[in-house]
């Protein structure tokens, strides 16, 4: 018996429309994470998000916001699950 290739999945999130189009998915699960969590607003607004990964967003929001930007910390995990969790409802 033989067994079928595997091949590896590959994720790709990319909220600024550099690598893929994704009608504003990343941005708005930034922005419904940003306040369901700590109550802001267009979390996005003075942000650099071309070039910029993930993480390196969620940090600068949080930095610009007076919040932990700590990649280990509570407030950056938090951001994350639930980004993840919104990105989730787009499928």
């Amino acid at each position: 018996m033989t067994h079928p290739l595997k091949v590896p999945a590959l994720l790709l999130f990319d909220i600024d429309g550099t690598l893929m189009l994704s009608g504003g998915a990343g941005r708005d699960a930034l922005h419904r994470s940003f306040k369901e969590l700590f109550d802001v607003d267009d979390a996005t607004a003075g942000i650099r998000l071309h070039g910029q990964t993930d993480p390196q967003i969620f940090a600068d929001i949080l930095k610009a916001r007076n919040l932990d930007p700590d990649p280990t910390g509570e407030a950056f995990h938090a951001v994350r699950e639930r980004y993840i969790r919104y990105l989730a409802q787009y499928q």
